[in-house]
């Protein structure tokens, strides 16, 4: 995001069609960040069969 674009409050999106898979990709790599030793469990539970969802997949 521009700096110029913050001031003004604006923000460009691009809107596509993304595999619902990306969700469970998210939570993969929160994870990966996420201490060894977390009292916080992170689960993900979503049914691939859904269609994609439309989203700006950079945001």
């Amino acid at each position: 995001m521009f700096s110029s674009n913050q001031m003004t409050g604006e923000v460009r999106i691009s809107p596509r069609p993304v595999p619902i898979s990306v969700i469970n990709e998210v939570v993969e790599e929160i994870r990966s960040v996420m201490p060894k030793n977390s009292q916080v469990s992170l689960k993900a539970e979503v049914n691939l069969a859904l269609p994609a969802i439309l989203t700006d997949e950079l945001r």
